[in-house]
């Protein structure tokens, strides 16, 4: 990810116009503008929106990136960590004014208990395949408190295998269709790959279920991205 990083010190320290290239094994790839990592909380998607508005007691922010979340937070009184595994990226939070910045990987981290999880901006892939789900959520029952919540936002990506008649070609016998591959290129720099996990609603519940868990669909758009809450049974 240190190509990921190095974009977004970039574009802090005043590259305006930075933009890394995107690869993923089920698309072309695509240029993506940094600024959008930067972003205010008016300009963000409702999904993100509503899930700070839900968030309450001592917080966790996995995967803070930038920061926009955990800084949005941190505004409004809450007792915010902001945890990254990048030490690029966690610079750039403290220099983003963070108070509490932690750099660890997340099935690594070891610390207090927290009243709620954020896993924003498809937080929820670090899992990495289904097979790790469980692993995952061994690892959230060591990290909430009694009565705390896990927000999470992920997408369906079924929609990428839909055929002109409606029907979706779908190798069975292949790994779940939401486990993916990313490298992030900046400038020429080419990135490492990296795997990534969407999961759809139905599979995350069941999934969830089996661990221990409840999983609650808050909010859904019209492009198969969601937003959900994981309580511990």
């Amino acid at each position: 990810m240190d190509t990921y990083a190095k974009a977004l010190m970039a574009y802090y320290e005043g590259e305006k116009n930075a933009v890394m290239e995107v690869h993923c094994s089920l698309s072309e790839p695509e240029q993506q503008e940094v600024s959008v990592f930067f972003r205010e909380f008016a300009q963000m998607p409702s999904i993100e929106k509503v899930a700070l508005k839900l968030c309450r007691g001592t917080i966790l922010d996995v995967g803070a990136g930038s920061g926009i979340h955990a800084l949005e937070l941190q505004k409004r009184g809450f007792d915010i960590t902001a945890m990254d595994i990048s030490q690029t990226v966690v610079e750039l939070l403290k220099q983003r004014g963070l108070k509490n910045v932690v750099q660890s990987d997340f099935f690594q981290y070891q610390a207090q208990k927290f009243d709620t999880i954020l896993l924003l901006m498809n937080g929820l892939g670090l899992a990495q395949s289904m097979d790790r789900l469980p692993e995952f959520f061994e690892k959230l029952k060591t990290l909430l408190q009694p009565g705390g919540q896990v927000l999470f936002d992920s997408s369906d990506l079924i929609y990428m295998f839909e055929e002109e008649d409606g029907s979706y070609m779908i190798d069975l016998n292949a790994n779940y269709y939401g486990e993916v591959e990313y490298r992030i290129d900046f400038k020429k720099e080419r990135g490492e790959s990296f795997r990534w996990l969407y999961i759809d609603i139905q599979n995350m519940t069941d999934i969830a279920r089996q661990c221990g868990f409840d999983c609650t669909l808050i909010e859904e758009d019209e492009h198969y991205h969601y937003l959900a809450r994981l309580t511990h049974k």
